[in-house]
């Protein structure tokens, strides 16, 4: 699937307002982080990540509604600046027509990790169980 397809998919989740958002990327668990931080921008937040799918090479990853304001004015800001985000447009945090973080997206990231930047997210089973 091409990156725009994977973007476009997405921003389609989110348009329709939804409070639960699927990300599930075929290839690297980093094109999911990737989307989750785009996700992040339109004012979502993290909720789970967990492996699927045959010999689970899918990486799955739920993003919830953030219901606090500073998320709204978040989403309202990103969709001004990147008005054509999936129709071939900028994204934020992302190099042009690729799932790469820009610099500072990736500077923003690990200034906001809790956890030391060589663990990896969480990832749990559909039923919630570590993995």
């Amino acid at each position: 699937m091409s990156v725009e397809r994977h973007i476009a998919g997405m921003l389609q989740q989110i348009a329709r307002q939804q409070d639960i958002v699927e990300i599930a990327p075929q290839g690297s668990a980093a094109k999911a982080a990737a989307l989750a931080h785009v996700a992040e921008q339109y004012g979502y937040t993290y909720g789970m990540a967990y492996r699927t799918g045959f010999k689970n090479s899918l990486v799955q990853v739920r993003m919830y509604r953030d219901p606090r304001p500073d998320a709204r004015v978040r989403e309202v800001a990103t969709i001004t600046a990147h008005p054509q985000a999936g129709n071939g447009g900028t994204v934020p945090g992302l190099e042009q027509g690729s799932l790469k973080p820009l610099p500072e997206a990736v500077g923003a990231a690990a200034g906001s990790r809790t956890s030391s930047p060589s663990t990896s997210w969480p990832c749990t089973s559909p039923t919630g169980a570590r993995r």
